[in-house]
Formats: C-alpha cells, structure tokens, sequence
C-alpha cells in the first residue's frame, strides 16, 4: 500500500495540493507584523505607498537609511500594494516551489511522493524561526524569495557539473541579469549559492575539462556586482556590518556552531548517505555536485563571522542547502531501502512532523483571534474618535508563528518601534499594548 502511494501520479498531484494548502492556511493566519506597517510608507516622503514608482523612490533613501537589500525590500514594498489574499498566494506557491525544484533535481525522474514528502519535512522541522523565514512578509521577501531565486539561478551550474549539461546560448544574457538581481539580494543567499556556483565551475574546467563552462563568467561577475551594490550602499556599512572585534566573532561564531548542532540529525543522515553512496560506486558527478552543494551552506553558515549579530533567522540558507546536499544523495541511490531501525526512526520524523504541524496551527489561531480582536478594538475606537487605543499583545510558542521573536508591539514604550508605525499605519496617535496572558510570562 505504502509503494502504491509512493508512486501514485494521483495521490503526487494531491501531496501538492495539501502542502500548498498547509502553507496558505498558515499564511492567511499571518497579517501584517513588525517591520510590515513601517515598508507601508515611503522612507523618502514618510506618505503611504501607493504605486511602484513611490516604492523605487523610497527604496532608494531606505539603502541611506537602513540598509543595501534594495532589491529585496523594493520587492516587499511592491507586495505590500497587492491585496493580502494574493500574497498569501503567492507566498504558499513559492514555498512549494522551492521544495519542487530541489525534488526535481534530485529525484532522477523517478516519482516518489514519500521523498517530496520528506524534503518537506525536514525544511518543516529543521528550519529556525520557520515563520518569520516563510509567513511574515517581509521576512519572506527577504529569506523564502531569496531561496527561491538561488535555487533558479544554481540550476546551469548544477546541471553543468551534476548532468553534464551545457547552458543553451539564449539563456545566458537573462541568467546574467538574474544573478545581477539576486547577487545583490541577500548577503547569506549570495555568498552561499554564488559560492557553490563559483565551485562548480573550477570543478568543470580543472576536474572534468569541460572549457564551456567558462560562459558562466558573465553571469557571475554580475553576481559579485549585484553583491556590491549591496555591500556598499550608503547604510549598509553603519548598520549592517560589525566593526571586527574578538568579542563580535565569538558571538557570531557561537551561533553558527549551533546551527550546525541543530541540524546535527541531518549531517548525520548526510554522512551515511555518502558512505552508502560511495559503496554503490554512485557516479562521481553526484558525489561532487553534493559536496559543493554542502560548502556553499557552510558559507552562508560562516560569512555571519563578518556581521554584528546572527539572528536565527539568517540560517535559513545555510539548512536549505544542506537539505538540497542531503536530498540529491538520497534521490540517486540506487537501493533505497532502508533498516528496520531507519524505519523506526523515520516513523518518529513523521509523527514529529504530524505534532508540529498542530501546535503551529493552534499558535497561529490564537494569535490570529487575537489579532482579530485588535482590529476590532481599533475600529470601534476610531468610529467614537478616539485616537490612543490599548491592544493585546499575543505571546507565540512556536517557531512556526511570524510573531515568534518579532516585537508585534512593545508593552513599556508606546512611542517607541514598532508602536509608532503600527499607530501611524491605522490613523492613530498612540498605541499601548498588554500582554493578553497578564504577567503569566513576565509581561513580555
């Protein structure tokens, strides 16, 4: 029964469907949060975006002003002119896609539902901060988009060195002004994917003699160019960049150890994989297509030496790749039978994944319900033309709500972030907040 469902074209189509689902059920549970009501307004006129010509303006002061990622915040300025329901859309099927393109290329044209399911999974349970990365929008322009424009722009190069495939000469000038867009996307995403590219082009020339690679240079020297633009915006450096110290590089190097330790599972899967794949005599292209794949998540793990601060949500790059290496392993092993005792720890992965997929969603509808009751708050306060309003403050306990780590309001300064934006956005003078569950988790 279970390889008739593994194989099924039905049931492939309806695992689809039901990811899809999931991810638009958890999105319409997600409004705006955060750093949301501040991109409403333009950061050059502080007046509300209207159209994409207001939005080129304001991201050009905001790379004066906050930071370099102009093209990932002008993205998320321009989704914030779409009406919430399209970008809930929007934001489930690039999700989907993200994990459709990595079972595509690792699957070997083989259909298995149970791998997709399993791509699935681990980005559904090893990803940190898995809302604020996949939900809240502008943590999704910036981490989820930046994932799934790297894996468009990885897919020449992987496919270069993986299949022995040369890029068609009409696609080099548009994936030249991609890799320009996404070299100057995100930091981690940029010298991750752009690294592992760099690597499997030195492998195709100095490894397998294969000189045609070399038309890849165009596309990334626009990478480093789009980098640039970036790294040195008139903000970037101030806010963005650490001053090097040793304390700074203790800090940072302290997270991104235990990032790796959090997905210590997949490493360990990664390891047997490779030692099994080696013992098949896999063709050697999967192995260093594999290989590159995982140092380019330790890049984009490691170039968080260089930043002030590491914030979880950061490693999204650095676990996805990893997943991608690990999933491409797997996908083209030839007896992909496994242990009793493989079998049983697969079984607690799935019941591990049925348990986090409920407590997310009943996080997500009490924040919701009691973001509902907000609006409500706000309303009948703007019809009696009142013009400071108390609101609850919801208390997330899941990495699976965008909330979670994100300050939705602050409870002991009103005229501090994000109160101001969040009471500039509805029409008011002045927002206070509570925490809906009193002083149960010391009023944070």
């Amino acid at each position: 029964m279970l390889s008739r469902f593994d194989r099924s074209k039905k049931m492939h189509f309806l695992t689809l469907g039901a990811m899809f689902a999931v991810m638009l059920i958890f999105n319409i549970l997600t409004t705006l949060l955060a750093d949301d009501f501040q991109y409403s307004f333009s950061f050059a006129t502080g007046k509300p975006i209207e159209d994409f010509s207001s939005a080129i303006d304001s991201i050009i002061a905001h790379g004066e002003q906050i930071n370099g990622r102009y093209f990932a915040h002008f993205l998320a300025q321009a989704c914030l002119l779409l009406p919430p329901i399209v970008f809930d859309i929007l934001n489930s099927a690039v999700f989907v896609a993200t994990i459709y393109i990595v079972y595509i290329l690792c699957s070997c044209g083989e259909r298995s539902n149970i791998f997709l399911i399993s791509i699935f999974a681990f980005v559904w349970l090893f990803e940190q901060d898995f809302g604020q990365v996949n939900l809240w929008l502008d943590g999704s322009c910036n981490y989820l988009f930046a994932i799934f424009f790297g894996l468009i722009y990885i897919i020449p190069y992987f496919r270069s060195t993986y299949k022995d495939k040369a890029i068609s000469p009409w696609l080099i000038l548009p994936h030249t002004l991609l890799s320009f867009w996404f070299g100057g996307y995100l930091e981690m995403a940029t010298v991750g994917f752009v690294g592992a590219a760099c690597l499997f082009v030195l492998v195709d020339v100095f490894y397998f003699k294969k000189y045609r690679s070399l038309c890849f240079i165009p596309s990334i020297i626009a990478s480093f160019l789009g980098l640039a633009v970036m790294v040195f915006a008139p903000a970037q450096a101030s806010n963005k960049m650490a001053e090097f110290s040793f304390l700074n590089l203790l800090s940072t190097l302290g997270v991104a150890l235990l990032m790796i330790a959090s997905i210590f599972p997949i490493i360990i899967i990664y390891i047997v994989l490779f030692r099994r794949a080696i013992g098949e005599g896999m063709d050697k292209r999967v192995l260093i297509s594999s290989a590159v794949l995982a140092v380019g998540a330790l890049c984009a793990n490691f170039i968080m030496l260089i930043a002030r601060y590491y914030a979880l949500r950061t490693s999204s790059v650095f676990i996805f790749m990893s997943i991608f290496a690990t999933a491409l392993l797997w996908g083209n092993l030839k007896d992909k039978s496994i242990s009793k005792k493989a079998r049983k720890f697969a079984l607690v992965f799935a019941i591990a994944l049925a348990l986090a997929l409920c407590v997310g969603l009943v996080d997500n509808i009490v924040s919701f319900s009691l973001i509902q009751e907000n609006g409500r708050i706000i309303e009948e306060a703007l019809s009696a033309g009142e013009t400071e309003v108390t609101l609850y403050r919801p208390v997330p306990f899941t990495k699976y709500n965008g909330i979670f780590g994100l300050r939705y309001l602050d409870i002991r300064n009103p005229d501090g972030w994000p109160n101001i934006h969040f009471a500039k956005y509805y029409g008011l003078d002045r927002v206070f907040a509570k925490s809906y569950f009193g002083d149960m988790f010391g009023g944070w």
